[in-house]
């Protein structure tokens, strides 16, 4: 009955050690810039780079094959269609997530391949939808395999 109550003991242990670890060698600062890497911001760019990465070379490779075999199960929403999503993947590719600040300006016909359609998000509907497109077609992606 008592536990449930009782935490992993090891696990417990590890914490103080992250902690430390990131207060003492990523907040170190020799050059005195200003910029210091903290944990939130390394899991932040892992989870943008892992992102980038399979987008790259999962969705858009071998000429969206991934992406027209799983376009037909993606949720629709009354903002967002395929071609729009495909816009957004290509925008992401092209100009890196800093594109999704100005995605209007990013969007227009010359940057974007096969005249895809242009977007007007927000950049956290933008990102949500980036996350959303990511799960689903890695779930496409070992459903086919």
């Amino acid at each position: 009955e008592n536990e449930e109550s009782k935490e992993d003991p090891i696990e417990e242990s590890k914490i103080p050690l992250e902690n430390s670890y990131f207060d003492n060698c990523l907040k170190f600062d020799p050059d005195k810039d200003g910029f210091k890497l903290t944990k939130e911001i390394s899991h932040e760019l892992h989870k943008r780079l892992n992102m980038l990465d399979f987008i790259r070379k999962e969705i858009l490779t071998n000429k969206g094959k991934l992406f027209k075999s799983g376009s037909s199960t993606l949720s629709s929403s009354p903002k967002i269609t395929p071609d729009q999503d495909k816009s957004l993947l290509y925008t992401l590719n092209l100009n890196g997530f800093s594109s999704l600040s100005s995605l209007s300006l990013h969007t227009s016909q010359a940057t974007t391949p096969s005249n895809l359609p242009p977007l007007s998000l927000t950049e956290a509907q933008a990102f949500a939808r980036i996350e959303y497109l990511c799960a689903h077609f890695e779930a496409v992606k070992y459903k086919n395999n």
